[in-house]
């Protein structure tokens, strides 16, 4: 940027711009900060209604898996629903045909000299620990999204760290770069992605915008 175009307030000490009169930046050019800033805008409309669609989808499962928990009970191998109890505490998975115990979850099992034998004794006092334990899997499952997973780049920037997650490790997949922090002798703002998108690890003002990298520099 040419720093003619630099201009400093007296009064609250913010650069801006003297062409666009936005706030100064840096990387990016007039026009391109006007494009990413509505870009922007956008990108956390989006991932706002997003976040209230994924709060929605985790109440319904967390309503369906208590029911689970009350009427059928989750397998304990793959945490498919079970079929509603019966007089027999036998119980076999229609998904994976795992063999368990309706009282305490424990696992069946088959052997030449017994049969079908229950393994270890029967304690149904730890039936309520071990459905949670089993509830808090299925629940975490479903938070993870797998758009998110299979999306995820194996783009390293090199030498660049968010400040924020603070993981110790390069940043992978979209960078992104404030264009207007530019401390004199310092280094850019540059976060992940996961971080950006977030505003409380974001933790930084709501008109500053970000240019994001999707190679390394």
């Amino acid at each position: 940027r040419d720093p003619r175009q630099r201009v400093p307030c007296p009064i609250c000490r913010q650069c801006w711009c003297s062409v666009c009169r936005q706030r100064y930046h840096i990387v990016s050019s007039c026009m391109e900060v006007r494009m990413l800033d509505a870009a922007q805008q956008s990108r956390r409309i989006k991932d706002k209604q997003e976040l209230a669609r994924r709060l929605d989808s985790i109440r319904a499962d967390i309503e369906s898996a208590r029911f689970i928990a009350e009427v059928c009970t989750p397998c304990p191998k793959c945490g498919a629903p079970g079929t509603d109890k019966t007089d027999c505490d036998h119980m076999t998975c229609s998904q994976c045909g795992h063999q368990w115990c309706w009282k305490c979850l424990s696992t069946f099992t088959r052997t030449a000299a017994r049969g079908l034998t229950h393994v270890g004794p029967c304690e149904p006092e730890k039936r309520k620990e071990r459905v949670a334990q089993h509830l808090k899997g299925y629940l975490e499952a479903k938070a993870e999204s797998p758009a998110d997973a299979a999306g995820a780049s194996s783009v390293v920037h090199e030498y660049c760290f968010c400040p924020r997650c603070g993981s110790g490790q390069p940043i992978t997949g979209v960078k992104f770069k404030c264009v207007h922090c530019f401390p004199p002798g310092g280094e850019f703002l540059e976060l992940c992605e996961a971080c950006e998108a977030d505003e409380k690890l974001r933790n930084h003002p709501d008109d500053h915008i970000f240019k994001p990298f999707a190679n390394p520099e």
